[in-house]
């Protein structure tokens, strides 16, 4: 059996930006967050159908880049990606192109991640005709990540519909072309087609995207994920649970909005799961568990300490039931087999959960991490902040001794200072600069070299002049 939302057809206007930034009244949002993604084949020597017949194959390959995990990975509104061939209308619908979604609502960062990365493997062996452009319907995803890292003179709203993925790297066209604003899906076409070599690589970004997303794909996705054994009383719930590994996630999501034990106790409901006790592993993002909780409670009216098997099937088994009957999705047989010993999802340690503490330790445990990194960098401004007024009074010392006509010597000025300000007397400094001197040298009278940074002499030269100019001031007040 086969289950499905009843889900929006995305419009393909959400792949292109406003040139201008500003959306039109007239573009109302999707509810729920989809990610999109358009894949151009470019040739200029290339006409119609010999585009179509690349594209096509094209969406073959990908099909089975993202086979796995599109049927595997518990997604949080149960389908995986989809794609069809579309035909860009600002080109008089003659450019054809694959056009992607998948809706992301309550696991954006994690889907989105997942997804562009088996994208972005997938162009890095495409060829030079394959050029994408991702997004989300809530703006350009990747642009905001790494706005920071990206020169500034791609600055909203002029970086709109500049950013491509082309043979494994994130390229822009350059902002020089249609300068001061974003430019048009027709005039991305154009550029690319005959432009191409003139695309900026941004090295910055790439580089972040590797080490922030790329290079723990797809472990660091896996392991959010957490087992938790369920019984489930109904054949048809288990069926679809065993066939759609996306559907637990979708049916805990919904099963917030009822929670009502249709008139019977909860130890009846125990009672007739254990008449049939048909158990399922299902794997879903531990925030799933937390919302699996919260209905656990809302159901039993009590606190517990473990995830109730009996009570958690029961609540999906009687989700599923209801969103059958209000329509909200759709089931039909289906003869298909999932099992894949190839599959990662099939070989992949994944951790069992039992307690509810456990989920609640792992939220805790990113809070404080989160917690961490703000107060590092909190920290790190203060001392950013205190270097700036440290270098600012450097600058007030140089500005008054250049405004003096002030040209000292540097050993001079130190004698100077110890002498003058500090009151060390002549004896004295020559003792301590012949000891000094004597430690600095091997016994065969080499120098030694230690590796001692310019920063540690340029800080020392730095507090002497602050000190020298303060006693310059207090000389000038006598």
């Amino acid at each position: 059996m086969s289950v499905r939302r009843l889900d929006n057809v995305v419009d393909s206007k959400y792949l292109w930006q406003p040139v201008d930034g500003i959306e039109s009244n007239s573009d109302a949002k999707l509810e729920d967050t989809y990610l999109c993604f358009g894949i151009f084949w470019l040739d200029i020597y290339a006409d119609y159908q010999h585009q179509l017949e690349e594209l096509q194959k094209h969406q073959v390959r990908i099909e089975q880049s993202l086979n796995d995990c599109n049927i595997h990975y518990p997604w949080s509104n149960i389908e995986g990606v989809a794609m069809e061939i579309r035909f860009l209308s600002e080109d008089k619908g003659k450019r054809p192109y694959l056009f992607g979604y998948h809706c992301v609502e309550d696991n954006i960062e994690a889907e989105e991640g997942i997804v562009v990365s088996l994208l972005f493997e997938y162009l890095k062996e495409s060829g030079p005709e394959v050029f994408m452009k991702i997004c989300d319907t809530d703006g350009d995803f990747l642009i905001d990540k790494f706005e920071d890292l990206m020169p500034d003179v791609y600055a909203f709203p002029s970086a709109n519909n500049r950013l491509w993925l082309h043979e494994g790297k994130f390229k822009a066209i350059p902002a020089s072309f249609k300068p001061g604003r974003g430019i048009e899906s027709s005039e991305c076409i154009e550029f690319l087609s005959k432009q191409m070599f003139k695309c900026e690589v941004l090295t910055k970004m790439q580089d972040a995207f590797e080490k922030e997303i790329l290079n723990s794909f797809p472990h660091s996705y896996l392991d959010e994920l957490k087992l938790i054994k369920l019984a489930i009383p109904d054949d048809m719930c288990h069926s679809g649970l065993k066939l759609n590994p996306g559907l637990g996630s979708y049916l805990i999501k919904q099963s917030l909005e009822n929670t009502d034990t249709a008139g019977g106790s909860v130890a009846t409901i125990v009672e007739q799961a254990k008449q049939s006790p048909t158990t399922y592993d299902l794997l879903v993002p531990a925030s799933h568990l937390r919302i699996l909780s919260t209905v656990q409670f809302n159901v039993t009216g009590k606190e517990k300490d473990c995830y109730d098997p009996h009570i958690c099937g029961w609540i999906l088994c009687n989700t599923f039931s209801r969103l059958i009957k209000t329509g909200k999705i759709l089931y039909k047989p289906n003869s298909k087999r999932l099992t894949d010993p190839d599959s990662i999802f099939a070989n992949f340690p994944f951790k069992e959960v039992r307690k509810i503490k456990e989920v609640e330790k792992i939220f805790a445990d990113m809070n404080e991490n989160l917690y961490g990194a703000q107060t590092f960098n909190n920290k790190t401004k203060s001392k950013l902040a205190a270097k700036d007024y440290e270098v600012s009074k450097d600058d007030e010392a140089r500005k008054y001794f250049k405004s003096e006509n002030v040209d000292i010597d540097e050993d001079d000025f130190f004698e100077y200072f110890l002498t003058e300000a500090l009151g060390v007397s002549k004896k004295e400094l020559d003792e301590y600069t012949t000891s000094n001197i004597s430690n600095g040298l091997k016994e065969d009278g080499i120098p030694q070299t230690d590796d001692i940074g310019d920063d540690c002499d340029l800080e020392m030269s730095d507090e002497i002049l602050q000190k020298l100019l303060e006693s310059f001031k207090m000389g000038n007040m006598q």
